[in-house]
């Protein structure tokens, strides 16, 4: 998956000239193979989640750039984005304690669901911030 954003940024590509929708299914498809190996999951969907955030700031940075949207409302939208993110990943994470009874210490498994939870809420802001364009 690294590679995959490598290459994005050395093709030094517009935003006209990227499909996104394809690279986001590209990303999905390979996370998912990663996934079904049953081998390093944690790990596969903690890098998934952080490769989602870092696509998406480049959609928006890319957004931003492209003049096809209002600057201000397009930063204070995003800005309302990402506070109701921290309050969910607090949520999600929050919640999985409990499920341990208060522990904090969790395992794999916690992990890997409150991930892929974050995962998701990113997947979804990307697939808002392309419909932008």
């Amino acid at each position: 998956m690294c590679l995959f954003f490598f290459l994005f940024f050395m093709m030094g590509c517009s935003a006209q000239k990227v499909d996104y929708s394809s690279m986001l299914q590209q990303m999905d498809s390979s996370n998912q193979v990663q996934l079904d190996t049953g081998k390093w999951m944690l790990e596969t969907e903690r890098g998934y989640f952080m490769e989602l955030h870092r696509f998406m700031n480049v959609i928006y940075e890319d957004l931003m750039e492209s003049g096809k949207v209002n600057e201000p409302n397009l930063q204070k939208d995003q800005a309302n984005w990402l506070k109701d993110y921290k309050i969910k990943a607090a949520t999600i994470w929050g919640s999985m304690i409990e499920s341990q009874n208060g522990d904090s210490v969790l395992g794999n498994d916690f992990k890997l669901m409150a991930y892929g939870e974050q995962a998701d809420l990113v997947h979804k802001r990307i697939l808002e911030l392309i419909d932008k364009f």
